[in-house]
């Protein structure tokens, strides 16, 4: 549903998911670190653990993000969360 969602966004607005949400999102808001792109996320990215202390791989990839965007590829740090 939310695949459909970011494919619907990007037909619509005539920009990719990653600009659409720059321009009416991130950029008005002030989120200068929040980004749906894992090269633009660059190193700063942090890894996961499972329960059990095995680390989950990062799978997302520029491409894929185009296609997993929409059910939560969105890269951002803590102050970007919490801004008044």
């Amino acid at each position: 549903m939310f695949m459909v969602g970011t494919y619907i966004l990007e037909k619509y607005s005539d920009s990719s998911f990653e600009d659409f949400l720059q321009e009416h999102i991130f950029i008005p808001l002030g989120m200068n670190s929040t980004t749906t792109s894992p090269v633009k996320a660059g190193s700063k990215k942090s890894q996961a653990w499972s329960a059990t202390g095995r680390r989950i791989p990062f799978w997302f990839t520029e491409k894929g993000v185009r296609v997993v965007g929409g059910a939560g590829a969105i890269f951002s740090s803590s102050k970007d969360m919490v801004r008044p």
